[in-house]
């Protein structure tokens, strides 16, 4: 018999495999030609692979999405690791900046910090970011969950306005019980959902909003648990998990 905490694993374990989700189409490409005033802001910018690369980046991660979604891990981990090898072989210079943006107010804004900080920005293909999420993912439905935390770390780094990838590297510490480095990465997320597709943003950052609530039960501050419980609600009513979790919280203070 598992006892109430353990399932709160396992119930959250089968929502983290529901909320996979890919951006396909035209919210998955980054804008590829940067407009003149994103360059007067950062002149420093440049992108990293040839059109033709990208356009068959985009394919192999669509196909390695669907490998994913026909529980096909390892198929998937074949299909992105050309991609990724290539990326890791053409770039190795650590003076530069890479990023990965999706759309023109990502692109501007991570240009600009890339001026701020006085750094050569590359702005690459979105698909490199799938990639290295997808292998992420692809490693743990594998049970290589010690493997995948590399890949979903760096696709939250070179994504830092993507609130799905640092969602999941939240999800990944969670998984390993490191509450507060969670709690952090989950906080991230709930910030970077503004900048996310509108129809994706309030699921976004209620899954932030849930993470943020399930590592503060566990550090033991129950009221900022249940405030970030009914927080998410307001933006995904009915959320079974969220029911759930506060019911849990509720005989937690019984105790």
């Amino acid at each position: 018999m598992i006892s109430c905490q353990d399932r709160r694993f396992v119930i959250v374990a089968r929502q983290r495999q529901a909320m996979f989700r890919f951006h396909g189409g035209s919210t998955m490409r980054l804008l590829l030609i940067i407009s003149l005033v994103a360059m007067s802001v950062a002149g420093n910018v440049a992108r990293a692979t040839a059109a033709a690369d990208m356009d068959e980046w985009q394919t192999q991660v669509e196909k390695a999405h669907d490998a994913l979604l026909d529980t096909k891990p390892e198929e998937a981990v074949r299909i992105v690791d050309p991609i990724i090898a290539a990326f890791d072989a053409q770039n190795t210079d650590n003076t530069k900046d890479y990023f990965c943006a999706e759309g023109p107010v990502q692109t501007l804004l991570l240009a600009g910090q890339g001026a701020a900080n006085k750094r050569n920005t590359i702005i690459m293909h979105g698909a490199l970011c799938n990639a290295l999420f997808i292998k992420g993912f692809a490693l743990i439905d594998l049970n290589r969950s010690a493997e995948a935390g590399a890949y979903l770390e760096r696709a939250a780094a070179m994504a830092p306005l993507e609130a799905h990838y640092a969602n999941e590297y939240a999800e990944w510490h969670k998984s390993r019980r490191n509450w507060q480095k969670s709690f952090d990465l989950f906080e991230k997320a709930r910030d970077a959902a503004a900048y996310a597709p509108e129809k994706y943003r309030p699921e976004f950052e209620a899954r932030s909003l849930r993470g943020m609530g399930f590592t503060k039960i566990e550090l033991g501050d129950l009221d900022l648990a249940e405030k970030y419980f009914r927080d998410s609600l307001k933006l995904v009513p009915k959320h079974q998990g969220a029911l759930q979790e506060l019911d849990y919280i509720k005989t937690l203070r019984k105790k």
